[in-house]
């Protein structure tokens, strides 16, 4: 087992420890009748290495004697120490120190068995262990404790404005006896025991101010002589929204939404400017985020495979805690079934577009409202017996869902090794917000228009062309924009949450969406009917990484978050990518623009494959009028919100295995869309030259090139073979 605390670079000879605590006295108060003051005291490590410990903010009251002590720790001289946690080596890296720095500890005692500690100092004494010559042990253990606005002056007397060769931490030294015996009664006396020879007070109400303390833990110098190695410590928190679209937010040039939240996050993170959707549309793009590939090529939307890698189970298997918190409810239907139970832990929060959540046997008033708005078929109506329950923003599932994280945060944000999902439906359609976020926008959303029993009421369009009047577009633009106005302003609480527990400093944020979503652009609403324009393609990421600490800052290289999150993720927890892996660690992207791929392919199953390189869009239509040869493969046959139906179960197959399924086997049977999208014909783009794409570019040799792209990610991703044929690539 590693030593706590190892102090290198010790002169020979100088290694003994004299006294450990030196003078230890007690304070005298009304309630400590013994009179002993206590002062701290010191070991000595020879002629430049000096460890002093000073005991501070010690309560008058007896009673409050427990089990925990502040102090403070400081470490002078030409030392270099590495804090090391007992169980894993590497968890909380290394902390050098080197002349004229000073390394401050706040320090909280507790109590630990002897069979848990093989030394404190290795190389200071013969036997590598602090000892004080009663046989008394200790070491130091790093932990981290939630931070409050309400800390003591003298927790923050070292610590200047900016930036100052000092760092902070925050740490508990355990104390044991050699003759420690099991059982509380026995713990006790050797605790007491512990803090006769140590001269150690156990203050109980320390405990409940620890837990008030501050998160924190490193203050990085501008200094290059004092590093700090975190690799192995760190924590993910990942927002994710869906159909949150690029160009109506103010990082990406929208002057009229009000989201300054999204531009304060821009100011804090590296935005990309090529981020790019791969598996289309909802859990296919969820698919992608647990296997870190592509999986829109052999079968539609369906709950994750048994063979499929998952990034939130492998992170659990290492010991990484990863919690899922969301109120998408196609997690808990047929087709999306499998992907929480990836997770540690989960949450889910009822509510969300027609979510089967509130049962009401009575019919439902009929509505004269626009689009959806005005269905009578089940989806919409329990779209609005669910919206009957939600008359206040709390009650809100995007409400609901950020405050679980918020909770999380502050729950768990004095731990380490961890990744949080606070992932949204938001906001996507139906844009269903509260009144104070509507009242942001009176130039589109006409109250008195929607009329009091909503007869108005558009929020929720049709997929395909647009065929409402300019007051009803505008009135949709405006729901959808009151909407991303409530999700700016719970991302706004994550971000004040990181600043007051300060976690930037060890803490990867990322946040994302699985595509856009048309709003009257190109005459169209919403997704699928149409080939995936910009609008929806082209998408908004934005990536904290405290590793390089870059911020404000832009990207061009050409990503892909659903594929290329999971491997990312892995690589900051030290974890390998597995073998099937197609996504890119995006470290040195964030970093310092490091391209990670010449081109992406993107699309849903069945209908028109996609390819850019970033300036250059390609979409390529089947050859056949009824889209054949099209099949699904899988071992989880169910769509969206039921299983196959027997008469597609007959038709299936047993077919060999591909290179991504570890060996197994898999069901072929027949497949068919029914979208409008692949009636478009091959599609060329020009995006430098026609941002807007407005028109098809009729170049043969661009459109040879992105073919031949095409194929050959086609191949990366181990695509059947009638795909080729469906194309007309073979």
């Amino acid at each position: 087992m590693p030593d706590l605390l190892e102090l290198q670079d010790a002169p020979e000879g100088d290694g003994a420890v004299e006294n450990l605590i030196t003078g230890c006295r007690r304070e005298t108060s009304e309630s400590d009748s013994d009179g002993t003051p206590l002062s701290g005291g010191s070991v000595a490590l020879g002629p430049q290495h000096d460890l002093s410990v000073e005991v501070v903010g010690l309560p008058s009251d007896a009673e409050a004697v427990e089990n925990d002590l502040l102090a403070e720790v400081r470490c002078q001289g030409r030392s270099h120490v590495a804090i090391v946690h007992e169980e894993a080596p590497t968890r909380f890296g290394n902390l050098h120190c080197f002349d004229g720095d000073e390394v401050d500890l706040i320090v909280e005692p507790t109590i630990g068995l002897v069979n848990q500690m093989q030394g404190a100092f290795r190389g200071l004494n013969q036997d590598g262990i602090l000892n004080n010559g009663d046989g008394v042990r200790g070491f130091l253990d790093c932990r981290r404790m939630p931070r409050s606005d309400n800390i003591p002056d003298f927790r923050r007397e070292k610590r200047c404005p900016g930036r100052t060769p000092s760092q902070t931490l925050l740490s508990r030294l355990r104390l044991s006896s050699p003759a420690a015996e099991s059982g509380p009664d026995a713990q006790a006396q050797n605790l007491d025991t512990a803090a006769a020879q140590f001269g150690v007070f156990h203050v109980r109400s320390c405990i409940d101010r620890v837990q008030d303390l501050m998160q924190d833990l490193i203050l990085l110098p501008d200094r290059h002589e004092t590093t700090l190695n975190l690799e192995n410590d760190m924590r993910a928190l990942m927002v994710m929204f869906d159909s949150l679209n690029r160009h109506m937010l103010p990082p990406y040039g929208c002057d009229w939404i009000h989201a300054p939240n999204f531009q304060r996050l821009a100011e804090r993170t590296v935005s990309f400017d090529k981020s790019y959707i791969c598996s289309m549309p909802c859990m296919p793009a969820r698919r992608d985020l647990h296997t870190g590939r592509p999986g829109f090529l052999h079968r539609d939307w369906g709950p994750l495979e048994p063979f499929d890698d998952s990034v939130p189970r492998i992170l659990r298997t290492h010991g990484i805690s990863s919690h899922l918190i969301s109120d998408h409810y196609h997690y808990w239907e047929s087709g999306g079934a499998t992907y929480h139970t990836q997770y540690e832990t989960w949450q889910f929060h009822r509510g969300q577009e027609g979510d089967p959540w509130i049962g009401q046997a009575a019919e439902m008033p009929p509505l004269s409202s626009h689009g959806q708005n005005g269905w009578e078929a089940s989806f919409p109506r329990q779209d609005r017996v669910n919206r009957q329950l939600i008359t206040a923003e709390w009650q809100q599932p995007q409400a609901k869902t950020f405050n679980a994280g918020l909770d999380f945060l502050r729950r768990n944000g004095s731990d380490d090794n961890w990744f949080l999902q606070i992932e949204t439906f938001d906001p996507h359609e139906p844009f269903f917000t509260q009144r104070r976020y509507q009242d942001l926008y009176p130039d589109l959303i006409d109250r008195d228009a929607i009329g009091p029993r909503l007869a108005g009421l558009f929020d929720w369009p049709e997929y395909g062309p647009v065929k409402e009047s300019r007051e009803l577009i505008e009135q949709c633009r405006g729901h959808y924009a009151a909407l991303l106005s409530m999700c700016d302003a719970r991302l706004g609480e994550v971000l004040d949450e990181m600043d007051r527990q300060q976690m930037w400093e060890d803490t990867m944020l990322v946040v994302w969406t699985d595509h856009g979503f048309l709003l009257g652009e190109h005459d169209l609403w919403a997704k699928l009917e149409m080939p995936w324009y910009q609008e929806q393609a082209n998408t908004p990421f934005f990536v904290w990484d405290p590793r390089c600490g870059k911020s404000g800052e832009r990207r061009s290289s050409l990503v892909q978050p659903s594929i290329d999150l999971g491997p990312t993720l892995l690589e900051l927890f030290g974890l390998e990518l597995t073998p099937d892996m197609l996504g890119r660690p995006l470290a040195a992207t964030i970093a310092d623009d490091k391209p990670v791929r010449e081109a992406a392919i993107f699309g849903n199953h069945g209908d028109q494959v996609n390819v850019t390189d970033g300036r250059y869009v390609y979409m390529r239509s089947p050859v056949e009028a009824d889209n054949s040869p099209l099949f699904n493969y899988t071992l989880m046959p169910y769509h969206v919100s039921s299983p196959y139906s027997v008469a597609e179960l007959t038709q299936a197959e047993l077919v060999d295995s591909f290179s991504f399924t570890k060996g197994c086997q898999l069901l072929r049977m027949p497949a068919e869309t029914a979208h409008a999208q692949n009636s478009y014909g091959n599609l060329l783009f020009d995006l430098e030259q026609d941002p807007g794409q407005r028109s098809s570019l009729t170049d043969p040799q661009q459109e040879q090139r992105m073919a031949d792209l095409m194929r050959a990610l086609m191949r990366d991703c181990d695509a059947p073979a009638e795909q080729y044929r469906r194309l007309g690539l073979q």
